[in-house]
């Protein structure tokens, strides 16, 4: 069971542009099984992994750029449902503050 998690972590680091199957087995063996573990490993961790200094530096501006992209794909969801939260607080309050404005007419109405 444990080595078919191991597979599934080196394909999804496999995505990254020059890591192959061989690659991605010494990075999920040196622990650096998420693409956002390699983009904050840099350069020289990658090196200790075992991978070459030339493929080490491309592996981690790549996946520096698709955890940066995921980073910002989540901050806009999470902005979405903060938005969508607050969207009927906002139409109530604006109800209110409606009511209020008519009722304030209604008042000026009746004193004419």
């Amino acid at each position: 069971m444990g080595s078919s998690k191991k597979n599934t972590k080196a394909s999804n680091l496999t995505s990254l542009p020059g890591v192959g199957a061989a690659s991605a087995k010494k990075l999920v063996d040196a622990k650096l099984d998420t693409i956002s573990k390699v983009a904050a490993a840099g350069t020289t961790k990658l090196v200790k992994a075992g991978i070459q200094a030339a493929l080490a530096k491309k592996i981690a501006a790549a996946a520096k750029k698709v955890d940066q992209a995921s980073n910002a794909t989540k901050k806009a969801a999470t902005k979405a449902k903060s938005a969508a939260k607050k969207a009927p607080a906002k139409a109530k309050a604006a109800a209110g503050k409606a009511k209020s404005v008519a009722a304030k007419a209604a008042t000026k109405a009746k004193d004419l």
